[in-house]
């Protein structure tokens, strides 16, 4: 499995859209495919700051048996970055700012042996919101310790061994109530 982690730089940062649609998008006739074939996917690793201490978020897959980041296809109307942030708030029902200086891509076989090319992103979450899209699938805030015990893929680990050595999380996240 090959990986990159490189400095990302777009500006001070993307940040989430203001507006949100509360349907998660489905299908892959909009979806981006390399070359290869390979299917293209985007994704972040959402952290906050809780009591003076880094959390990264993790949910359940979609079968509720694994803990995963969130992460999903990049269509073609949007690009790398706005995907990525928009699974965070399908899959998680969170938003903030990416990290300008965090991407990390690599290539993974799914469980179906479907090939995908991932790039995940540092999210630096500002809001937790109580309602999103995908609302069945389970939060679960973790320190870098507990994360770790919960990546189930290599690339997970891979990813989380290219991250800063102290992530600068700007601030507490605020809980909203949609």
């Amino acid at each position: 499995m090959q990986s990159t982690a490189h400095n990302h730089t777009s500006g001070s940062g993307v940040q989430s859209p203001a507006k949100y649609h509360m349907e998660a998008r489905v299908g892959r006739q909009k979806q981006r495919y390399t070359d290869a074939g390979e299917r293209q996917v985007a994704g972040c690793i959402p952290m906050r700051m809780h009591g003076g201490e880094i959390q990264v978020l993790m949910l359940t897959s979609r079968r509720g048996k694994k803990m995963i980041f969130p992460k999903g296809g990049w269509d073609a109307d949007e690009t790398v970055d706005e995907a990525a942030v928009r699974e965070c708030w399908e899959e998680g029902g969170v938003t903030g700012v990416l990290d300008p200086s965090f991407k990390f891509t690599t290539h993974f076989t799914s469980h179906n042996h479907e090939r995908s090319h991932i790039t995940m992103f540092l999210l630096y979450v500002d809001c937790i919101h109580a309602k999103w899209p995908e609302p069945d699938r389970t939060r679960s805030w973790l320190s870098l310790t507990e994360c770790e015990a919960n990546c189930h893929h290599e690339w997970m680990l891979q990813l989380l061994q290219h991250l800063p050595p102290a992530p600068a999380v700007p601030c507490e996240a605020t809980y909203v109530d949609d």
